[in-house]
């Protein structure tokens, strides 16, 4: 696995791409890579690349994040893990990488500091005697101050509301497989293997998201031991399976397959979304 980052210096008003590449045998399944120990930075988007094959038959894959720096200072990109699962020997691994220091600057720090000094040296002119229309006139530039305070901490807080929204695991998952649904009759082979490997993988990340569980890591058969509630979302015990049939089977998904998985998707994603896990599962009956 190769990390690197585009820049180890970057101003507050910037982002710091960092990009992760793999290659690795066919059979072996990768889990999107988790972030840990970051300092000072957070991951604002994350972009996959689809999975290709080489002609040595190695799978080339890579992801790309978008950091945001927080405040000025010294930060540390972070480091990765991915868990790799082997479905041939039913083992399972876990690769990662070293968090990477970078140092973040202000778009406020002066680029000149001898300008500025001169400019902090000029006196200031003696004070003058204020009319009426002067004093009017600051009450009146307070206000206007004021006012446009009050609009830019509106403005700052719908671009966060934005922002969360737009973050949002669940409803970004829903756009994209929206997106699969929309032209599943005219994908190729390739097109529909890839984006089933990618309804696997934003599956799995808001059912880590809903219901507190490393489900990247996990096996369908693993996702429902360790929240068995899992079981009352729709479609769900039949997707899971499906997905991996459809991906570690050795056989291209057809497009009734493929349109099948991308519609019990939207429903699971659905229920998903109002999915609160209560701690308490009933134990299921034993047949005598």
């Amino acid at each position: 696995m190769l990390v690197s980052i585009d820049r180890d210096r970057v101003a507050t008003s910037e982002l710091i791409t960092l990009e992760i590449s793999t290659s690795y045998r066919a059979g072996l399944v990768l889990s999107s890579p988790e972030c840990v120990g970051q300092s000072g930075l957070s991951v604002v988007d994350t972009i996959r690349t689809p999975a290709r094959r080489r002609s040595d038959g190695a799978v080339e894959q890579s992801w790309t994040l978008a950091l945001e720096p927080d405040l000025p200072g010294p930060a540390i990109a972070p480091g990765l893990k991915l868990a790799v699962r082997d479905t041939r020997e039913g083992t399972l691994a876990y690769v990662t990488t070293e968090p990477i220091p970078v140092e973040i600057t202000s778009t406020l720090d002066a680029s000149d500091p001898i300008e500025v000094t001169e400019l902090r040296a000029i006196p200031a002119p003696p004070p003058v005697g204020e009319s009426i229309w002067d004093k009017l006139g600051a009450i009146v530039g307070g206000a206007v101050f004021a006012a446009l305070v009050i609009v830019a901490i509106g403005a700052i807080a719908v671009l966060l509301i934005r922002r969360r929204l737009r973050g949002s695991t669940i409803g970004a998952a829903r756009n994209r497989v929206a997106e699969f649904t929309d032209r599943a009759d005219r994908m190729d082979e390739d097109s529909r293997t890839s984006a089933i490997a990618e309804c696997s993988r934003l599956l799995r990340q808001a059912l880590s998201e809903r219901a507190a569980i490393s489900a990247e890591a996990m096996t369908a058969d693993e996702i429902f031991a360790a929240c068995p509630q899992l079981r009352s979302i729709r479609d769900l015990d039949s997707l899971l399976p499906d997905i991996e049939r459809a991906l570690c089977s050795g056989e291209t998904p057809g497009t009734n397959v493929a349109t099948s998985v991308f519609e019990r998707m939207d429903r699971a994603l659905d229920e998903l979304a109002t999915f609160i896990p209560t701690g308490y599962v009933e134990k299921p009956e034993v047949p005598v």
